[in-house]
């Protein structure tokens, strides 16, 4: 029963896997750290969403600040016209400069521009942790990437072992050497060892999925 188990979780494990692969670039893994790193600082929503949010803070912060500056405005009319003329028509142009400077407001002003360099100052705060704590993840990943890679390298290892071993079973206990429990034995060290290896191939999967997440790839 528990075998009978065993071979079916492991026949699943290798249909997610399928499923997994249709969604992933032939070339993700020869992707290295540095380059995961540098497309999700580029690629990633959330990255974009707050990159972006820090720029509208910045300018809001210019804005504030150019209110303490003389703002200056021009205008210009032109008109055509015929009044108090004797059949003659004649052009008026009217033009003005206009500077406006603020005097004294108690300060109300170099207040709310500080409100607004706060604001400013906690957006690029929070914009850094985030592209540190996305580095973080995808270093964790990375790292869980390769471990998992070398024991799948060591379980493939363990499949060919392990079929070498049922084979030998089966050829002792035709001639008699062994008993029919040692094939069963060989069996089930065999499907142990394509269940380790399906297992590692699907969280290998699964991370490089969350890889290209986190990288917009």
């Amino acid at each position: 029963m528990y075998k009978s188990l065993r071979i079916l979780y492991t026949a699943l494990l290798i249909l997610s896997i399928q499923c997994l692969g249709f969604s992933q670039k032939d070339n993700n893994r020869d992707l290295t750290l540095d380059d995961l790193i540098g497309l999700a600082l580029e690629n990633n929503p959330g990255i974009k969403e707050q990159s972006a949010k820090t720029e509208i803070s910045s300018l809001q912060k210019n804005i504030m600040e150019s209110s303490l500056y003389p703002q200056i405005s021009s205008n210009t009319n032109t008109s055509l016209s015929n009044e108090n003329s004797l059949n003659s028509k004649y052009y008026s142009i009217n033009s003005g400069i206009n500077i406006d400077q603020v005097i004294w407001q108690k300060g109300k002003n170099k207040e709310i521009i500080k409100q607004y360099d706060a604001l400013y100052d906690a957006e690029v705060q929070y914009f850094e942790g985030s592209k540190q704590n996305l580095i973080l993840k995808i270093r964790l990943l990375y790292s869980d990437l390769q471990r998992y890679s070398e024991l799948n390298k060591l379980s493939v290892e363990n499949i060919k072992l392990a079929e070498l071993f049922m084979e030998s079973a089966k050829e002792k206990n035709k001639v008699g050497i062994n008993k029919y429990s040692d094939i069963l034995k060989a069996e089930s060290d065999l499907a142990e060892a394509q269940y380790n290896s399906s297992n590692y191939t699907w969280l290998i999967k699964n991370i490089e999925t969350q890889l290209s997440l986190y990288a917009g790839i």
